[in-house]
């Protein structure tokens, strides 16, 4: 028997909304860093300059508006799936606070183990993600209030709407500068979870960077198959019952040396039988989601 099996965590409508919005805010960062300081013209002359940044804005805020819907339909689905409502596995929760010092220490190298997570680490959980929310509704709130343009068929205007955002940092270009920073903490931030993602998958070789391509990443068998995280004693039909991000287990570790044992790391890839694939996406039901 295999000490892990691949289970299909991500559905495919998830990995294509993440990757959809990780392309939005790429074209934003490039036409935001443009609108800010422009660094090229098509063509030559003062007409050319106006006629490139007016193209480059209305990109902006047409990938700003792909964007919007983007991350709009990910939190319905989070919430509302049918199936995989994963809102308790890329959020912050009692347990995922509890367990952040150890991740945390995992992170920086000041430890070889932490407990499972199905999805996201707490680090995501409870300050990346929640960091990301309230810069992305300052950059909604933001941009509109810079756009200075006419909403429902010219009943109301961002100057209406949104008039006391430039009012309460001081002046325009004051909002505009600061709504500009937003692209430098998007690019440490996406940096962060780059490297968190590269340090799980080459230190547990568990496939967690394919995974947000394939949806399929290698899971420890005990946890399989792993509705909500749970680690929960298998229910009927060998189901295991839902249950927030962690393993009912506390206690349990993920030691990257006590699982490659005296096999080694890359003897896990060679063992794992292509046919044993459990999907961990589907309709809730006796999962208790």
């Amino acid at each position: 028997m295999t000490d892990r099996v691949l289970v299909k965590q991500r559905h495919w409508v998830y990995i294509l909304l993440h990757w959809l919005i990780v392309g939005c805010l790429a074209v934003l960062g490039v036409t935001g860093f443009y609108i800010h300081h422009p660094f090229f013209t098509i063509g030559s002359g003062e007409e050319h300059l106006f006629m490139t940044m007016a193209w480059i804005r209305w990109t902006h805020f047409i990938f700003a508006a792909i964007l919007i819907e983007s991350v709009a339909i990910r939190f319905e689905l989070a919430f509302f799936s049918h199936y995989d409502p994963d809102w308790r596995d890329v959020g912050p929760s009692t347990k995922n606070i509890r367990a952040l010092p150890e991740a945390l220490s995992y992170y920086l190298f000041l430890r070889k183990d932490h407990r499972y997570w199905r999805k996201e680490n707490p680090v995501m959980n409870v300050i990346i993600i929640p960091l990301w929310l309230l810069a992305y509704l300052f950059a909604i709130l933001s941009g509109f209030a810079l756009f200075n343009g006419n909403f429902f068929w010219g009943l109301t205007s961002t100057n209406t709407l949104l008039g006391w955002m430039p009012r309460l940092w001081g002046n325009e270009e004051n909002l505009r500068t600061w709504h500009y920073y937003l692209i430098w903490f998007f690019v440490t931030s996406g940096a962060i979870i780059v490297y968190m993602h590269i340090l799980r998958t080459t230190s547990e070789r568990d496939r967690t960077f394919r995974s947000m391509l394939s949806g399929w990443r290698l899971v420890p068998r005990k946890y399989t198959p792993i509705k909500g995280g749970s680690g929960k004693p298998a229910g009927p039909g060998g189901r295991r019952a839902g249950g927030a991000g962690w393993s009912g287990d506390e206690e349990e570790r993920i030691d990257s040396q006590e699982r490659s044992g005296s096999e080694g790391r890359s003897g896990f890839e060679g063992r794992i039988d292509a046919g044993e694939r459990i999907e961990d996406v589907g309709p809730a039901g006796s999962e208790g989601r």
